[in-house]
C-alpha cells in the first residue's frame, strides 16, 4: 500500500515512524527533565546545605522508578544486556 502511493518518501515515513518519533520525543523529554532539574539543584544557592543532597536523592529516586517503568530503550539502545532488568527488581 505504501508502495502504491503517490505521496512523497517524506509523507510515507512519517506514517511509518510516526509512532516511534513520538515515543523517542517522550522519552527525551523525561531524559532532558532529569538532567535540567540536576542543574537547577547545582545551581540553586539553598540555605540549608542538606537540601541539595535530598533534592538530589530524590531526584535519583524518580529517575530510577522511571526506568523501572519503562526500560525497553536502555535495550534498544544496547546500554543494557539481556536480563539486566533482574537487578533492578
Amino acid at each position: 500500500m505504501m508502495e502504491e502511493s503517490d505521496a512523497p518518501s517524506k509523507v510515507k515515513t512519517n506514517e511509518l515512524f510516526a509512532d516511534e518519533v513520538n515515543r523517542m520525543a517522550q522519552l527525551h523529554l523525561r531524559f532532558a527533565l532529569c538532567v535540567l532539574t540536576q542543574e537547577s539543584i547545582d545551581q540553586y544557592d539553598f540555605k540549608d546545605k542538606k537540601i541539595p543532597e535530598l533534592t538530589r536523592l530524590a531526584l535519583r529516586v524518580f529517575c530510577l522508578k522511571e526506568l523501572m517503568r519503562d526500560n525497553q530503550f536502555l535495550y534498544e539502545s544496547g546500554f543494557f544486556a539481556k536480563g539486566a532488568n533482574r537487578l533492578m527488581t
